[in-house]
């Protein structure tokens, strides 16, 4: 039996009619995965498949990395994803950091430009301070120099002025005691010449003793006093005046205003011969050559002490004017070949050997 449709009956359904639409409306799975290849963070407002990335539509899994491991409880959260940045912004991000590079290099450029017109007028100034230095330190070592050579040169002249001086002061001092020499042996000057020379002495003048005692002794120009002759000389010739030593001897040997002592005779001789004197040596031979009482007689000796003093007088050449009379080393080689005769060749060439061996101030060895 044909019964005919009825109307259609309505059935009430609870899905969308739009399935695309509600689909969109929900939030998608894969929200906030940010892609391995171009960094896009995905929004919630993306329609793209949940496996494809909305920016540059590659698949995740085909640029994604392997996935960690699952954190272990105890471990930190992961950190937040970095935001995306798009090309545009990566693009001036580049531009911006190629600007910076070039200004740094245009910088650097210009500092090692600068640094290069610098550095010669560095080299040059610092060469011109050492010059400078140089030139400092060289002008005060001539200058040092030229001081010192100055003070040396001033040194010098003073030494020399000294000198002088004291040459000059001697000479004076030697004319002087010249004249008294002369004034003392004339009866009318004896007296002020006498006193002068006391003065002199007193000051201890060894030349002015020698002077007042011999003329004190001898009473040339003034009264004899033997007492003051004897003192005179004795201090003179402690003092070490050779010539002295031989007057006061002289006195010994002929009892001048003393005792006669052949002795103490010999033993002045000696101090005055072993100073090299002249005339002590010749003295001293003489006495050993005669042989007084007490002395005896040593020709080996006395022949020595001749040669000696003929050898003296001729580097001396003038015997003083104090010498006692006949007792000057001139009369020494006269003695000498007196003595020879009585003297064996043995006992002439030991007095030579003697006589060549010694030097003044050492012992005669007799």
């Amino acid at each position: 039996m044909n019964t005919k449709a009825g109307p259609p009956s309505l059935s009430l359904s609870l899905e969308p009619i739009d399935k695309e639409g509600a689909a969109a409306a929900a939030p998608s799975a894969a929200t906030g995965r940010v892609c391995a290849r171009c960094k896009y963070t995905r929004q919630s407002s993306d329609t793209a498949p949940d496996w494809q990335c909305p920016s540059c539509q590659v698949a995740y899994d085909k640029v994604d990395p392997p996935k960690p491991a699952e954190p272990k409880a105890a471990e930190a959260p992961a950190p937040a994803p970095a935001p995306y940045i798009g090309k545009a912004a990566r693009a001036r991000a580049a531009a911006a950091e190629a600007a910076a590079a070039e200004a740094e290099a245009k910088k650097k450029a210009k500092a090692r430009k600068k640094t290069s017109r610098e550095l010669p007028t560095t080299w040059i100034g610092l060469g011109l301070a050492i010059v400078l230095v140089l030139g400092l330190v060289g002008w005060k070592v001539q200058a040092d120099k030229a001081r010192a050579q100055e003070r040396a040169a001033k040194i010098e002249a003073d030494a020399r002025a000294a000198e002088v001086a004291a040459q000059k002061a001697a000479q004076e001092q030697q004319a002087r005691m010249q004249a008294l020499e002369k004034q003392a042996r004339r009866s009318s000057e004896g007296p002020e010449a006498v006193k002068e020379l006391q003065a002199l002495a007193e000051k201890g003048d060894l030349r002015a003793m020698l002077v007042l005692g011999t003329t004190l002794r001898d009473g040339r120009g003034v009264a004899k006093d033997p007492e003051q002759a004897i003192q005179w000389l004795t201090k003179a010739s402690n003092e070490g005046l050779a010539l002295a030593s031989v007057q006061l001897g002289y006195s010994y040997e002929r009892g001048l205003g003393v005792t006669q002592q052949a002795e103490q005779a010999e033993n002045l001789y000696q101090r005055a011969a072993r100073q090299g004197d002249p005339s002590g040596l010749y003295s001293l031979g003489l006495l050993y050559s005669t042989g007084l009482d007490n002395v005896g007689r040593r020709p080996v000796a006395a022949h020595m002490l001749l040669d000696l003093a003929q050898r003296a007088h001729k580097e001396q050449q003038q015997d003083d004017t104090l010498v006692p009379p006949n007792r000057g080393a001139f009369w020494a080689a006269g003695t000498m070949r007196r003595l020879a005769p009585s003297m064996s060749i043995v006992e002439v060439a030991e007095a030579k050997r003697l006589a060549d061996a010694w030097k003044p101030g050492q012992p005669f060895g007799f």
